[in-house]
């Protein structure tokens, strides 16, 4: 509202001249008086121009400044843009510079196309390192254990334990030499508590598909495709142990059926 009175100062001073104009044709015969009031009225007049003036001004520098400041940004990414242009021109005669130094009879284009297709290549290197990197920082551990939660690297006469193979006490039945999950309630409870409590172990989730197949359960398929998920990336790892390889391929042709 404040920005609207200089605006609306130049209609309503014209419009209380004009009034008072009247008035004072109608009602002020006397000479002096109606000279007095010109005057009053001129000045009022001036008063009400140097507002519009104003007014008129400080719009007009409004719009002069947003005007540089476009420009000045316009001006900063054409800069901008042109730098990054001669970067990539520099890093592209280097790069043909490189493939020449191998092949001095190559053209720019097949330079190029030769460089891209190395860059492409250590893009996938790159990328296949950076998933082998997550899953050792997310599976490393667990890529030791076996089935039972153990690495089985405790020295004669000692007994390896740990939080995941204590939880797993009793849900596995030996049979000449392997063992295999127990199906009943207890080890059914087991496999779950310790799929919770340990999300990235496979052989839980590969123990509950297994019972859950064989019971006829539909939900069998969710634990198998979260084991061979963890598997796939536990067996990639250096130093997982032989368990991991045996019920990948288990998992693998038991979804398949």
């Amino acid at each position: 509202m404040i920005e609207l009175i200089p605006k609306l100062v130049g209609p309503l001073v014209i419009l209380i001249v004009a009034m008072i104009q009247l008035g004072l044709e109608n009602h002020w015969r006397d000479q002096r008086t109606r000279q007095r009031w010109t005057r009053i009225l001129i000045g009022v007049m001036i008063l009400s121009t140097i507002l519009t003036g104003f007014d008129i001004w400080q719009t007009h520098d409004a719009e002069q400044k947003e005007r540089d400041r476009i420009a000045k940004t316009t001006n900063e990414r054409e800069i901008k843009a042109r730098e990054e242009r001669q970067e990539i021109s520099a890093s592209i005669k280097e790069l043909v510079a490189l493939a020449r130094e191998r092949d001095a009879s190559l053209t720019e284009e097949e330079a190029l196309t030769e460089i891209s297709a190395e860059v492409r290549s250590l893009r996938k290197e790159t990328a296949l390192l950076g998933s082998e990197f997550q899953g050792l920082k997310k599976y490393g551990d667990v890529a030791k254990l076996d089935a039972k939660g153990l690495t089985g690297m405790a020295g004669p006469g000692l007994k390896e334990s740990s939080a995941l193979s204590r939880a797993l006490e009793g849900a596995y039945v030996e049979k000449e030499g392997r063992v295999y999950p127990r199906c009943d309630t207890e080890g059914m409870t087991r496999f779950a508590n310790v799929t919770k409590k340990h999300p990235a172990f496979p052989f839980a989730h590969y123990a509950l598909a297994v019972c859950q197949h064989m019971a006829g359960n539909p939900q069998w398929r969710v634990h198998a495709n979260r084991a061979l998920e963890i598997v796939n990336h536990t067996t990639q790892l250096a130093g997982h142990h032989t368990n991991h390889d045996e019920i990948k391929q288990e998992l693998t042709q038991l979804l398949t059926q």
